[in-house]
């Protein structure tokens, strides 16, 4: 689907445009002087071309962003910045796949895109820059697109091949970097299509830290196939976004097109994520609903979100075991900082796990059941899965609530890599599970919304069913278990949830990687105590040991036993106990 585009006068994009400059045109070559760590400059020459004509120009999308480019020479210099003889820049190496692959670089900054604020992107081989996908589709495709459901530069996005553009054969260092302090240079240099060896593309991308983009082009040299590349931006599957050229359709690039794309008027949200008691929430989610920009709380739960476009916006914060919190008629202004703050109450998170070894025989279908006694209803339900399989694009794995209702948690994703380590399905996690790369460690949206399940009763027999699509190969499944918020009773809004059992509540995240909260309840007053032990039974640490009114309570450990030394990797066992009961659940440390 093409993006409406909306034409600005020329004499705007110039007045907006005179500061990008950053290099005066003075004849065929300059000097550009960049800084080095150790205070020195490195001279490069810098070359300027430009075109007869108007400037074409486009915008603004649905977040201001406009673009402008240098047809006639005078607004969008063209100023190439050349790494390949840079001894400061940096050259990824993909000889493992020159064809399809992508690579994550830190930018060394705070890059705001479409409000959320990144600090790393991802260089695919195929011309395209994104931010937590790492999906290096070839098959490129007008904006906004679901092919990559997520924010992405395509700063030539086409089936490129980093083998077949004349430039060291084997796929070594053909897309490079170099970082400055407030801006970030990236360069595909002379990388060729798939599937034909007449074609080749040098381009670069920098980026800045104020959120402005410029994409330059050195060489464009279509060969027999044609122009066929998408070059624009985009926020999300369903936008906004804003596209320069698609298929030969919009603007056509040339040797020596420097192209602008730069946000409008923005302001900023910071704010915090609390409970009914006032304690930070560290790892909540915060989102912006009408631009789906996610970011989380930080180890003191305050968020901020600091490039914001100008309007009104309504939010929502999230968090495993809290009820979600909202917050209408937000307001940003041109440079201003609006403050939101959330207040989420807790209900509870329930987790219920079936372990063992059940083969996944090839070519066949395997069913595990998992028993749930209590009655609940759902409020939001995650199911984190833990299973060996040497091939697991073989895989189909869907689960079957108590009702007979499916949902699909994944469909043949991950290509020949192997297995899926404790792997949870969140319907607000950042990633879609197709998006991500075996083993599938930590949250990923599922194929199919778990949020079917919303307002249903826990109660009965939940199945996990895994088809083996493919030959060849085989796995076992290890652990399977679903994640229970269950939804308030008729309780005042404004009252504290209370405790009905002697329980763990879950902890949050799991697996975690550096702390995680631990909640538990207690009917009444008793001396308890909270120790975490290994998987050999030896005990690591003592989180609590006092006497307690009866309540809900939260603990936090940092990933440190007794000694205050970081504890390894793996699997450890949290014990509540009292003179009269006892629970036992799981954590899962990963460094």
């Amino acid at each position: 689907m093409k993006f409406l585009r909306y034409f600005v006068t020329l004499a705007v994009a110039l007045s907006l445009l005179t500061s990008f400059c950053t290099v005066a045109s003075a004849g065929p070559k300059d000097v550009l002087k960049s800084p080095r760590a150790d205070g020195s400059y490195l001279e490069k020459e810098v070359r300027h071309r430009g075109h007869n004509g108007l400037d074409n120009q486009g915008g603004p999308d649905g977040y201001a962003y406009r673009f402008v480019d240098n047809q006639s020479g005078d607004t969008a210099t063209f100023s190439w910045v050349e790494l390949r003889r840079d001894e400061d820049a940096i050259w990824l190496d993909f000889t493992a796949n020159p064809d399809d692959d992508a690579a994550i670089i830190p930018l060394g900054f705070v890059f705001p895109f479409y409000g959320g604020p990144y600090d790393s992107v991802v260089i695919t081989t195929n011309g395209m820059i994104q931010f937590y996908t790492t999906s290096p589709e070839f098959f490129n495709d007008c904006l906004p697109t679901e092919i990559v459901p997520a924010p992405m530069i395509c700063v030539h996005w086409d089936d490129l091949h980093c083998d077949n553009g004349g430039y060291n054969p084997g796929g070594n260092m053909t897309i490079g970097y170099k970082q400055f302090p407030d801006h970030i240079v990236i360069e595909w240099d002379s990388v060729g299509r798939q599937g034909y060896t007449d074609a080749s593309f040098k381009f670069e991308a920098i980026l800045w830290a104020d959120g402005r983009m410029k994409f330059q082009y050195d060489r464009l040299v279509e060969g027999t196939a044609g122009f066929s590349a998408t070059i624009g931006i985009q926020a999300d599957a369903d936008g906004p976004a804003l596209e320069y050229s698609c298929d030969a359709t919009g603007h056509l690039p040339l040797s020596g097109l420097a192209i602008w794309f730069y946000p409008g008027d923005v302001g900023a949200i910071s704010g915090s994520v609390r409970d009914v008691q006032g304690t930070p929430l560290p790892y909540a989610r915060v989102r912006i609903n009408e631009l789906w920009v996610m970011g989380r709380t930080d180890a003191t739960g305050d968020f901020a979100f600091p490039s914001v476009a100008t309007g009104t916006y309504s939010m929502t914060a999230f968090l495993h075991g809290y009820m979600e919190g909202h917050a209408t008629n937000v307001v940003v202004t041109t440079g201003g900082q609006t403050t939101v703050p959330f207040s989420l109450r807790w209900t509870g998170v329930h987790s219920y796990t079936a372990s063992g070894n059940w083969p996944i025989a090839d070519l066949d279908t395997t069913t595990v059941q998992l028993q749930v006694n209590e009655s609940w209803i759902i409020n939001d339900l995650d199911v984190f899965v833990s299973l060996t399989h040497s091939y697991v694009a073989d895989l189909r794995i869907s689960v079957t609530g108590p009702g007979g209702q499916t949902v699909l948690l994944t469909n043949q994703n991950g290509g020949s890599g192997e297995d899926y380590e404790m792997t949870t399905f969140d319907d607000e996690a950042l990633i879609p599970v197709r998006f991500g790369q075996p083993p599938f460690n930590g949250s990923f949206i599922p194929e199919e919304p778990l949020s079917a399940f919303n307002g249903l009763d826990v109660q009965g027999a939940w199945t996990l069913t895994l088809e083996d699509l493919a030959g060849g190969d085989d796995g076992v499944l290890l652990e399977w278990g679903i994640l229970i918020t269950p939804a308030l009773d008729a309780l005042d809004p404004g009252t504290p949830a209370t405790a009905r059992e002697f329980a763990l509540l879950g902890n949050y995240p799991n697996p975690f990687n550096s702390r995680t909260i631990i909640r538990y309840s207690v009917p009444q007053t008793l001396p308890i105590s909270l120790r975490l032990y290994n998987v050999l039974g030896q005990e690591v640490a003592t989180l609590l040991q006092a006497r307690v009114e009866a309540g809900v309570y939260s603990v936090t450990w940092d990933g440190r036993d007794a000694r205050g030394v970081d504890a390894a990797s793996g699997l450890y066992l949290v014990r509540l106990e009292s003179p009269t009961a006892s629970a036992t659940g799981k954590l899962f440390l990963l460094r």
